[in-house]
């Protein structure tokens, strides 16, 4: 949990942050429930060269018995005549959680043993008042000897001012263009239960302009769902099936658009975290979620000015020291793996099949520090350019800050031709040394059966990370079909922006071959494992689209047949290829099976989208049935839905639904979730900073007051489900319930009690619920919060670029490239000729116009001397057709 210190706010008294038992804030819950805050300590960790073990714990415990007395507290005012001569509170309640973790292991015995202190935990105390505190007054909390550097508080009740855990809000920002904007009242107070908000139904809530200092906006307050809804069907993985474990009330202003900074305001609650609203308030989540993925890249040195979190470069042969013929390449298949981790048995298979040293090889991502390559990292330039078609115009080249800003290609498409890069690498030098045919190898890419990640348990960077062999495995049919699709989408993107590839490489016929040699290396078998079969209907399906030939379409259907019911989201590649086709709108389509690939994804979307946010308090979407595990409570994993809105955006129902839950599952994976936490490091008010990551663990640079930032851009696998991991330990995140003895760490001592999305511990030594992969977590955030960006989106069944916000006709086959342009523009129709195209202001005053006499189905408008915004095109069609696109002219 990220520890904003809330003073200014808070305090007249001013106490300094130190290093024991302190007092981190005081808030009200509501006007008559305060929360205190207490923090035990913290952990020294070990660095870089140190032993791992070399961690230790500065911890002083509060003394929970006394802090659950009435009489340890006392509150006193000096212009409130009731609280005169001091009251104490009629109840005290609390929870307490682990948040710091040493890595610490003194006796192993099927378990760790500790002796001394291995953990320090966070308390929050909740005082309730016999009589309300009253806004404007001034008020002091008098702690019996409770805190270590004060035990008086002073402050003025002000709801505009001060932070009530109970108002969550996406603490980024709302869009002007979201359908629905809703903040909830809602708290789980550990032993006291939900926090009863009875009282509070019907009346107002404010919207509080935090520039202006004054109240723009007032709507009433209504109940939403019980802590008794089910909001997943893992029914034994929280309480009553329900993620908060509180009644939940809502605040709707929906109609309010004015740009602004603002917080939620309720009298006799509080306000809420500070936000935004503006056209785009999810640039921000995507910024950091993409760059994100530019702190995993593998082979590369990070550096200024693309990053403050610096790393020289790891596992590169020609660059990282001692890594020169380290990494080494075997035709062993990953596919024929035992386990995708490898295996002690997969060992000597592995070895068997070695070849020699690669030297041009160097690239992937890594997870977490770690470069531990998985055929399931190609998902990621999967999304990027599908997010990049689904509104090219939105994504500009220099907007990431990547060192491929400036070679004229949106960063999107850079950050999504980095893994193929690698792959074409790989290939071409496997071979050119005659170890392979052209097919594409490199599924897996690992040294685990080879050495540790730390000998001799002494912790290193990546980039030092050249003490043992590293394999790459070999070429295979589902590598060298993904690297096909990906290939002919990228041609496709490249060459509808008519942009030649910065580094001259042909990706139409790296795309053609590559899926030649897998149809012909497929063995018998291979069908049935590792659903080949859905990763060769992706690679038909963008091979179809750019070449048009017959095969592709024919396998495409072939492969189609085999999915029935609703896509499955889990099954990434199936989704990739359905979702292609309708982009195939420059092809002839059948249309039984458009209509079988319409159907498949409206299915899917209600299913990944819209009947779980129906279903569930704060209106967030994913899988109804999915386990609360890598990243079920900290990613939007809607991705289906987002293509079903773009399916049925122009029914005003079906498309207005989705939209409106993309835009309330975003909210809550940035902010409106239980813990108020906004699940991306390093952004907003509160976010994770329990991290686990290697090469972050082992960075160098400390910032002007001797500590390490946290790494901005991790979206964490978060809260995980309660089940048997085997032994207790620091790596096992059962480790945060209790120790080997039964000795529990939280309180409410069952980890039962506990609502399953509040069971984050910032437990950075426990990989499950505190690592992250790029595919699962990084690029899908990615995915969601780059399509909520300010811009227009394409009709996936028309092809055509789209405002949601200003063009209300959609029609079909028409596109205008390049988009955005600082020269000229190409207006292309696919079927009956252009008449003619005026170039409209946004406010549809006309520019410029040019009619055709001949008719021709292409026409070039000279834009040199408009200024860069955005502009629309009126395309008239055989006299009679209109078409509306909107470009942007950048100069």
């Amino acid at each position: 949990m990220r520890r904003n210190v809330l003073l200014s706010l808070v305090f007249i008294t001013y106490f300094s942050f130190s290093s024991a038992s302190v007092i981190i804030e005081v808030t009200p819950l509501t006007n008559k429930i305060l929360v205190v805050h207490f923090d035990d300590g913290y952990a020294i960790h070990h660095k870089r060269g140190q032993t791992r073990t070399n961690e230790s714990m500065v911890v002083n415990p509060l003394d929970v018995i006394k802090a659950m007395l009435k009489n340890s507290y006392s509150i006193s005012s000096n212009d409130d005549s009731d609280f005169i001569n001091g009251l104490n509170p009629t109840e005290v309640g609390r929870k307490s959680k682990p948040t710091e973790f040493g890595l610490i292991c003194q006796v192993y015995n099927n378990g760790c043993i500790n002796s001394d202190p291995d953990h320090a935990k966070e308390h929050w105390v909740y005082l309730y008042l016999s009589t309300s505190l009253k806004s404007g007054k001034s008020y002091k909390l008098t702690l019996d000897n409770l805190a270590e550097t004060t035990n008086i508080v002073s402050f003025m009740y002000d709801e505009t001012a001060l932070h009530s855990e109970a108002i969550h809000v996406n603490n980024i920002g709302y869009s002007t263009a979201a359908p629905a904007k809703y903040a909830y009242l809602y708290h789980w107070m550990g032993d006291k239960g939900s926090l009863d908000l009875t009282s509070f139904a019907g009346k107002n809530f404010k919207l509080y302009d935090t520039d202006k200092k004054q109240l723009v906006f007032t709507g009433s307050i209504s109940f939403r769902k019980s802590k008794t809804n089910a909001e997943t069907g893992q029914v034994t993985e929280t309480p009553s099936a329900n993620f908060s474990s509180a009644d939940v009330h809502e605040c709707d202003f929906s109609t309010f658009n004015i740009p602004g900074n603002y917080k939620i305001v309720v009298e006799g609650i509080g306000s809420s975290f500070p936000f935004v609203i503006n056209a785009d308030a999810y640039q921000e989540a995507f910024y950091w979620t993409m760059k994100g993925l530019y702190h995993n890249r593998s082979g590369i040195e990070l550096k200024a000015p693309y990053t403050e979190f610096t790393r020289p470069a790891p596992h590169n042969t020609k660059i990282t020291p001692g890594f020169k013929g380290k990494l080494k390449y075997s035709t062993f298949r990953s596919f024929d793996l035992s386990s995708s981790d490898g295996a002690t048995a997969d060992k000597a298979k592995i070895e068997t099949g070695y070849k020699g040293t690669l030297e041009n090889t160097f690239g992937w991502y890594q997870d977490a520090g770690d470069w531990d390559g998985y055929y399931t990292h190609t998902h990621v330039p999967a999304y990027l350019l599908f997010l990049y078609e689904a509104g090219k115009e939105k994504f500009t080249d220099g907007e990431l800050n990547i060192p491929e800003s400036g070679n004229g290609i949106p960063d999107v498409v850079d950050e999504a031709s980095w893994l193929l890069r690698y792959f074409k690498r790989a290939k071409d030098e496997v071979k050119q040394k005659g170890w392979g045919t052209g097919g594409v190898p490199g599924a897996r890419v690992f040294g685990d059966l080879w050495g540790a990640d730390a000998p001799n348990d002494i912790g290193q960077g990546s980039w030092q990370d050249v003490n043992r062999d590293w394999y790459v495995l070999g070429e295979d049919p589902w590598t060298s079909y993904k690297y096909a699709a990906l290939s002919a989408q990228l041609a496709f993107v490249l060459a509808s922006d008519k942009k030649p590839d910065p580094e001259g490489v042909d990706w139409k016929q790296e795309a053609i071959d590559a899926y030649t040699w897998a149809k012909s290396n497929t063995k018998n078998g291979d069908d049935a494992v590792g659903d080949l079969k859905d990763i060769r209907l992706y690679a038909a399906a963008a091979l179809y689209r750019l070449t048009g030939e017959s095969a592709y379409h024919n396998q495409f259907v072939k492969d189609l047949n085999t999915v029935t019911g609703s896509l499955d989201q889990g099954k990434q590649d199936q989704l990739f290829g359905v979702w292609l086709y309708l982009l195939s709108w420059n092809q002839p389509r059948e249309a039984s099976t458009l209509t079988n690939v319409k159907t498949l994804i409206s299915t899917s979307a209600d299913r990944y989208l819209a009947t779980a946010a129906e279903s569930r308090a704060c209106r967030w979407g994913g899988d109804f049935n999915f386990p609360m595990l890598v990243g079920q409570g900290t990613t939007p994993i809607i991705q289906a839905g987002i293509y079903g809105y773009l399916l049925n955006k122009s029914n005003p129902i079906v498309g207005d639904k989705y939209n409106k839950y993309i835009h309330t599952t975003a909210d809550y994976f940035l902010g409106t979730n239980p813990l108020n936490t906004t699940w991306i490091s390093g952004v907003a008010e509160r976010s994770p900073v329990g991290l686990f990551h290697l090469d972050w663990w082992y960075r160098d640079k400390a910032d002007a007051n001797n500590s390490y930032p946290v790494l901005p851009g991790v979206v964490p696998y978060g809260p995980w489900r309660y089940e048997n991991l085997g032994a207790l330990g620091w790596w096992n995140p059962n480790w945060a319930y209790s120790d080997k003895e039964g000795n529990p760490k939280i309180y409410p001592t069952s980890v039962n009690q506990w609502p399953g999305h509040e069971r984050w511990f910032d437990m950075r030594v426990s990989p499950l619920s505190s690592e992250f992969t790029i595919h699962q977590n990084t690029v899908i955030a990615a995915f969601v919060y780059g399509f909520l960006t300010q811009g227009a989106t394409t009709d996936i069944q028309e092809g055509i670029v789209t405002s949601v916000e200003t063009i209300s006709e959609v029609l079909k086959d028409v596109t205008a490239f390049p988009n955005p342009t600082n020269d000229s523009i190409i207006i292309q129709s696919f079927d009956i000729a252009i008449t003619s195209v005026d170039l409209l202001s946004i406010d549809g005053k006309s520019l410029k116009r040019i009619e055709s006499s001949i008719h021709q189905n292409e026409i070039s408008i000279d834009v040199k001397n408009f200024s860069s915004g955005v502009y629309l095109l009126k395309i008239i069609k055989d006299n009679k057709e209109t078409r509306t696109l909107r470009i942007q002219i950048s100069k």
